[in-house]
């Protein structure tokens, strides 16, 4: 009977042991980071959606900070046992952010800016600004999602899609 039971407790063990819980939590803490910036993307949006300049103009300050912050937190940490394949994509990942926030997103409040002056928002530029930052990202997206697999593959953990990742509707 005890022989079955420690049998059984190895075969529920086992798996949690196959995981480096450290692996996960090192790529937990650099997505933590993503998905934070992210949320304030996402208020920048919606602020800039209804008019509300002056709080897009803080939240885009707040963005600064907290993006340059993650950035070095990102930039501070060791390589994992050695590998410093998600480390390095993930700090190309957010000077990619960090530029899209000192260029894109500057342009696009001081399009808005203008617009409570002229009246109306010059929609082509702002789109244009748009598709500039979605091509910019799309190589730094790859690059870090691949880091993040042959990382996951490595160190034996399964990734898990997150809310970011997927389209709204």
């Amino acid at each position: 009977m005890y022989l079955s039971i420690l049998i059984g407790l190895l075969i529920w063990v086992f798996p949690l042991l196959a995981q480096d819980i450290k692996a996960i939590d090192y790529n937990d803490a650099i997505v933590e980071k993503q998905l934070e910036l992210g949320g304030w993307m996402k208020n920048f949006a919606e602020q800039l959606q209804k008019k509300k300049i002056r709080d897009a103009e803080q939240t885009l300050n707040i963005l600064n900070r907290l993006c340059r912050r993650h950035l070095e937190a990102i930039k501070a940490m060791p390589p994992y046992k050695g590998d410093h394949s998600l480390k390095e994509a993930a700090v190309g990942l957010f000077e990619l952010y960090e530029s899209v926030l000192n260029n894109e997103y500057q342009a696009i409040l001081a399009e808005y800016r203008s617009a409570e002056v002229r009246g109306n928002i010059n929609v082509q530029k702002v789109n244009k600004l748009l598709e500039d930052i979605k091509i910019r990202e799309a190589t730094s997206d790859k690059n870090f999602l691949d880091a993040q697999k042959t990382f996951s593959r490595k160190f034996g953990f399964t990734l898990k899609e997150n809310s970011l990742a997927q389209p709204s509707h």
